[in-house]
């Protein structure tokens, strides 16, 4: 990889697109409707707002290649919990290494995410990581929603000490949920993307590249021990959305073969729990991505709300008694394309807080898939979901 393919500004990509952007005040409105099931229930939002995208200055084109490497790590890998995080770095169980997590401090939000190396990634959104911020829909009665587009770059907190050629950009996604009686009553969740480029002394042209990327949710909503019914189901319904890359194999009419896109998806998330079977399956549909694709002479160009046709299948899980749950398979189903192999994990966890059936109120987690096609096409989709229950 060549600099002169880093030095172009990349969006920050986040999914932040539709709810109306601006610098410092969140503007209503943004967010797709969907059913709550009928009656005077309120409508509980199908998907996160469309994707857009959000420049920052500072940040570098990025390769698709990398990303897509680490993308496809992350989505295999079981989620580790505390908070429910899924990333590209994991043990040889197969299960996350590290555990991102999201604090409250005052009256903004703090992700921090542990680097390979054991220090700490630390992005806010209090004042010069946020790039954008939006309202959106929350599908838990009573709460507010908002999201931030958050990018720092190797001058503030994400520095480097690998070397003095070494500079480090990292993005993300932050969505929160919060009660508005008690706004310490939070969910959050997202994804993040870490980018290290260490230039080549004996080639200054050349960069090193080193990626990581995860998918989360954490937050006091996630809390305690939820007392699980015995009996019963229940059904949740709420957003979903995460990192969406892609690179084109032979046999496209319209694409060339090697042409790559970068960027997110959204989708909904539906799941059935079943309480006297201990377990919880569901999928994400309705999925659409937006970014940057870029052609095999290096050429851009950005897309918007792309509707991929495309369903992520999560297979049965275990619900334990802490009400937590994960399977390391997932199925895809992706109109016109013929899927060879596909691979994933997904996981999340029940609230402790019931709702006025005496159900966990939400369910929240994270699920990757990447699959490669017979005509060489691979992709990964990574992300986080909220999902409510429904009346």
């Amino acid at each position: 990889m060549t600099a002169t393919r880093c030095v172009a500004a990349l969006a920050a990509l986040l999914l932040l697109g539709g709810c109306g952007l601006v610098d410092d005040i969140p503007v209503l409105g943004g967010g797709g409707g969907g059913s709550g099931g009928g009656g005077a229930a309120r409508d509980i939002p199908d998907s996160l707002p469309d994707p857009a995208l959000q420049t920052a200055d500072d940040a570098p084109t990025v390769d698709p290649d990398p990303v897509l490497e680490a993308g496809a790590e992350a989505a295999v890998a079981r989620p580790e919990f505390g908070s429910v995080t899924q990333s590209s770095n994991s043990g040889r169980d197969g299960v996350t290494t590290h555990t991102a997590s999201v604090g409250l401090r005052d009256g903004e939000f703090e992700l921090e995410v542990p680097r390979k190396d054991g220090s700490i990634l630390s992005l806010d959104t209090g004042g010069e990581h946020r790039v954008g911020v939006g309202s959106f829909e929350s599908p838990v009665e009573g709460h507010e929603g908002r999201g931030y587009a958050l990018f720092a770059a190797s001058e503030d907190p994400v520095e480097s000490a690998a070397s003095e050629d070494a500079v480090e950009f990292a993005v993300a996604a932050l969505y929160t949920s919060w009660d508005k009686d008690d706004p310490t009553d939070y969910l959050a969740g997202g994804y993040w993307m870490r980018l290290g480029f260490q230039i080549d002394p004996n080639s200054p042209l050349d960069l090193n590249i080193d990626v990581d990327v995860g998918a989360f949710v954490d937050g006091p909503a996630l809390s305690g021990t939820p007392a699980l019914p015995e009996i019963g189901t229940a059904s949740y319904r709420g957003p979903s959305g995460g990192l969406y890359a892609y690179r084109y194999g032979a046999g496209h009419a319209a694409v060339a073969e090697g042409t790559a896109e970068l960027g997110e998806f959204s989708g909904t998330a539906d799941l059935k729990a079943d309480f006297a079977a201990d377990s919880i399956y569901g999928s994400i549909h309705g999925i659409t991505a937006s970014g940057i694709r870029t052609g095999p002479s290096g050429e851009e160009t950005a897309f918007e709300a792309q509707e991929t046709r495309a369903r992520i299948g999560l297979n049965q899980a275990t619900v334990d008694a802490d009400g937590r749950f994960s399977n390391n398979t997932v199925s895809l189903e992706f109109a016109g394309r013929r899927i060879a192999p596909v691979q994933g994990s997904w996981g999340g966890r029940f609230s402790a807080v019931p709702d006025a059936d005496g159900n966990p109120r939400l369910v929240a987690g994270t699920a990757g898939a990447e699959w490669t096609e017979q005509d060489g096409s691979q992709g990964v989709f990574l992300g986080a979901f909220f999902a409510a229950a429904r009346p």
